[in-house]
């Protein structure tokens, strides 16, 4: 038997969206989802903003967002670039590098993720 999610008010939690993109695309076709975006974020953020889907912030999301926000002085980082945060958010910086519009845009949208679902 078929369900249909929508109707029954149901939806799928995917939690810790960084950094694996095929474990992620084999659950997302498991669960009934299909031609999805190449990347991660690119996969979550539409299927989110089509209420198809819920993302929460998770700490790597959280960390993002600190790495790459000033304070309220504008002059010190919430998060600071010292080796071990810049080692921890390689994988982000790399992907992004060559598309800072993208990664700010990305950003932005971690900033709208809830820290939980009630």
């Amino acid at each position: 038997m078929s369900v249909n999610k929508k109707k029954m008010n149901q939806y799928d939690i995917i939690g810790d969206i960084h950094a694996h993109a095929d474990i992620l695309q084999t659950l997302l076709e498991n669960l009934g989802y299909h031609q999805q975006n190449r990347r991660v974020i690119q996969r979550v953020k539409p299927m989110v903003e089509q209420q198809t889907a819920y993302a929460i912030l998770g700490n790597h999301e959280y960390n993002s967002i600190c790495f790459h926000t000033y304070g309220e002085d504008g002059k010190t980082l919430l998060r600071a670039h010292s080796p071990k945060n810049i080692q921890q958010h390689q994988l982000f910086l790399r992907e992004y590098h060559s598309h800072p519009q993208e990664q700010k845009e990305v950003i932005d949208w971690f900033k709208t993720c809830p820290y939980f679902w009630s």
